[in-house]
């Protein structure tokens, strides 16, 4: 269980400009809106468990049958891939392609903490030049997300302030 990190963003400027980061990053301050994670590594296992090609196989019917049922039951789909393993070549090909083959480490390499904002306020009235998101984050902010929303919106004053008081941790951005 992380120590969570209060941050609070404020942002100013023009009120096209703020409207269209609001739009892009509510309701809940995605990351994914602005670094995606690729979809390959959404809920995979950290570490990559690799397992052969046969095992693989395996489990990718076992899968298939889970999802049968729940929709024949009108039940919701499960997420499988939580906990499934890869095969060392899976394995490969996204370290290749992403330079890491499971979510934590293509997280925190990308975003700058593990998991998505959580626990999201948000103040902003239509038409106005100012917006504050307060959120979330495991153990500290999410500064490579910070970064890429100032490059995304360089004529924005983007003001970002944090404190995670389990290691006396506070500051700016």
């Amino acid at each position: 269980m992380p120590n969570w990190c209060e941050n609070e963003v404020i942002i100013s400027g023009d009120k096209d400009k703020v409207k269209e980061l609001v739009e892009l990053m509510t309701p809940r301050f995605d990351y994914n809106r602005l670094i995606p994670m690729p979809e390959e590594l959404l809920g995979s296992r950290s570490p990559a468990m690799i397992i052969s090609q046969k095992e693989y196989e395996i489990q990718e019917i076992n899968n298939r049958e889970i999802i049968a049922k729940a929709k024949q039951e009108g039940k919701e789909i499960p997420v499988f891939s939580l906990g499934d393993g890869i095969t060392i070549e899976m394995s490969n090909s996204f370290i290749e392609k992403y330079g890491y083959d499971n979510w934590y480490d293509w997280s925190v390499k990308n975003w700058g903490t593990k998991w998505n904002a959580c626990r999201v306020e948000f103040e902003y009235k239509d038409g106005s030049d100012y917006a504050v998101y307060v959120f979330d984050s495991p153990w500290n902010p999410p500064d490579k997300v910070c970064f890429a929303l100032r490059n995304k919106f360089p004529e924005l004053e983007i003001e970002w302030n944090y404190n995670e008081e389990g290691m006396q941790l506070s500051g700016g951005l």
